[in-house]
């Protein structure tokens, strides 16, 4: 049959585009390790209160919880962005002063090299100050692992759990999704936002308004006191080293939920 039809075969690569929820910024995150320091933490209570005590008007007039917690959360937002700003990540963080002057001594030697190539004083002292910095850059590195895993066996036996896997995880490296779950009555997992907020919102309204309970105890406290007039009272150190071996970040009952931010 005749016909004016050509049969045409070609190849063709298809890329598909990615696709980009709108022109979302990093914000990054608030650095609240600062807040270990005695100083930066009282600097950060004081500018807390002096920005609430200016919204303390606004906080009255409004008897909606919902506006009530905007407020209080712009004002812990606000001071956190002027006292502790944002956390700087690092590549490389065991990369120091120590490391910078080996690199840039090797790098002064390639440019040494670089001038003539033939020369074979020039070579060696470029093999050697490149042996050099693969040394103390391998050292220096061991010693922040060394340092970190020595920390997260503290975390481990003073019952900091999560700050221990936090820093096993930052060793590890790579991106992991913020999981979050919640252990339903049936045994079951609640994964879906929607699911976790109304489970939440079920916990919080038995726990609120639940009944009184038809025993009470009765404690006199008095009488426990003359009992044990011969034990000495604890000291201040005892107390803060009791409260910082509890174990934190805790649910109640079987509630457990995971989070490795």
């Amino acid at each position: 049959m005749d016909s004016d039809h050509l049969l045409v075969g070609i190849w063709m690569k298809v890329k598909i585009k990615k696709y980009k929820k709108g022109n979302l910024t990093n914000k990054g995150r608030t650095d609240i390790n600062k807040l270990k320091d005695k100083q930066i933490c009282k600097e950060y209570v004081e500018c807390f209160q002096n920005i609430i005590k200016s919204k303390q008007l606004d906080i009255e007039r409004n008897l909606n919880v919902d506006k009530t917690w905007e407020h209080v959360k712009e004002s812990i937002n606000e001071a956190s962005t002027k006292v502790l700003g944002k956390k700087v990540s690092k590549t490389k963080p065991w990369f120091n002063t120590i490391c910078e002057e080996a690199v840039q001594r090797r790098k002064l030697a390639r440019q040494e090299l670089l001038i003539d190539t033939n020369n074979e004083v020039t070579l060696r002292r470029f093999r050697t100050r490149q042996k050099e910095a693969s040394k103390i850059l391998r050292c220096e590195k061991r010693k922040y692992v060394q340092n970190i895993l020595e920390t997260a066996e503290l975390d481990y036996k003073t019952h900091r759990t999560r700050d221990m896997y936090k820093r096993v995880n930052d060793l590890r490296g790579g991106y992991k999704k913020k999981e979050r779950f919640l252990i339903d009555d049936d045994g079951s997992l609640i994964t879906t936002s929607e699911e976790l907020a109304k489970k939440w919102a079920s916990y919080f309204e038995k726990l609120l308004n639940c009944e009184e309970p038809n025993e009470t105890f009765n404690f006199n406290f008095n009488q426990e006191i003359k009992e044990s007039q011969d034990c000495e009272e604890p000291t201040l150190e005892e107390i803060k080293l009791q409260i910082n071996m509890l174990k934190n970040n805790k649910s109640p009952e079987r509630m457990t939920f995971n989070q490795s931010s």
